[in-house]
């Protein structure tokens, strides 16, 4: 059994020139890119395995971060299947000067194990309540992601 908060990952970053978007706000694929490395962490914590990120099951963004502002992601695993590794990813900004924080987003990501890995993924065991809110959900994310999927399979792309 792996307790959710020992799989947790934080991560800060200060936002410079090079990772604005037109729009002088953080470039969303930034956001993603540093979500799914805190996430990756949080997924090697629960199983020490090598695992792939195969979905990014919702992202939502709230806030934008501007320049010199802070981005700080903290991610910890929210579900777990057969082989396959969900994670919940908080994104908070801050403001350097005035000491604001605010929302920026959150996201799901799905991660997998290589066929190759044999392996018995751990029970994971919420303690708070906000964990337990999250990982109270994951069946329902769950069928809902891979309905998706098949339907996505389904298309002539």
């Amino acid at each position: 059994m792996v307790r959710c908060q020992e799989t947790y990952a934080h991560q800060s970053l200060r936002v410079f020139p090079k990772d604005l978007n037109i729009y002088h706000t953080l470039f969303g694929g930034k956001i993603l890119s540093e979500v799914d490395t805190t996430c990756s962490i949080s997924v090697a914590r629960f199983c020490h395995q090598k695992a792939f990120t195969i979905s990014i099951d919702h992202m939502e963004f709230k806030n934008p971060a501007l320049l010199d502002q802070v981005m700080t992601i903290t991610s910890f695993v929210s579900g777990v299947g057969n082989r396959s590794i969900e994670t919940f990813a908080s994104i908070q900004g801050e403001d350097l000067i005035t000491r604001e924080t605010f929302p920026m987003g959150s996201c799901f990501m799905t991660y997998a194990l290589a066929k190759d890995v044999q392996v018995s993924l751990p029970i994971l065991e919420p303690e708070t309540e906000f964990e337990k809110q999250i990982c109270h959900g994951y069946d329902e994310r769950r069928a809902f992601s891979k309905a998706y999927r098949h339907h996505v399979q389904s298309l002539s792309i």
